[in-house]
């Protein structure tokens, strides 16, 4: 599949050992702080000790500036799969570098780990901080 309007030869951070498990695509400039963010979160999904025994498909991570994205296929592909983490930059920019990164991480816990249920993402994301906690029932993060 091809995302319409992405920017061609965006660089991101990334730890050696999860670079062939992610693709990414944006229709905007990320700053280099943000792009950094991106290796900081790999090499805490790299150095979590579930790492060897998680799933290894890639992942397609996908920055819009507008809210949406548009999908298309090339000339005579007839059908295609795949797995996407999708972050609305317009909103991405409200956050700071903590939030952000927290962001990164669930969506990689959701595509790694295969996790759905949003309490055991917060859990999981929490074993990757030693200052961060998470309500039991909400499943929303406390700094401690």
């Amino acid at each position: 599949m091809i995302l319409e309007n992405v920017l061609l030869g965006a660089e991101y951070k990334t730890h050696e050992d999860v670079m062939p498990l992610l693709n990414y695509m944006a229709t905007v400039e990320l700053t280099e702080e943000e792009k950094y963010l991106f290796g900081d979160a790999t090499t805490k999904l790299a150095n979590h000790p579930q790492f060897p025994n998680l799933r290894k498909r890639i992942l397609t991570v996908i920055f819009t500036n507008s809210g949406r994205f548009t999908l298309t296929f090339p000339p005579n592909q007839i059908g295609a799969q795949g797995n996407f983490a999708a972050f609305n930059y317009s909103i991405w920019t409200n956050y700071n570098n903590r939030q952000k990164l927290i962001c990164i991480l669930e969506e990689f816990v959701h595509h790694f780990w295969d996790e759905t249920d949003e309490i055991e993402t917060s859990k999981i994301v929490c074993e990757f901080f030693s200052d961060l906690d998470y309500n039991r029932e909400t499943g929303h993060y406390i700094n401690l």
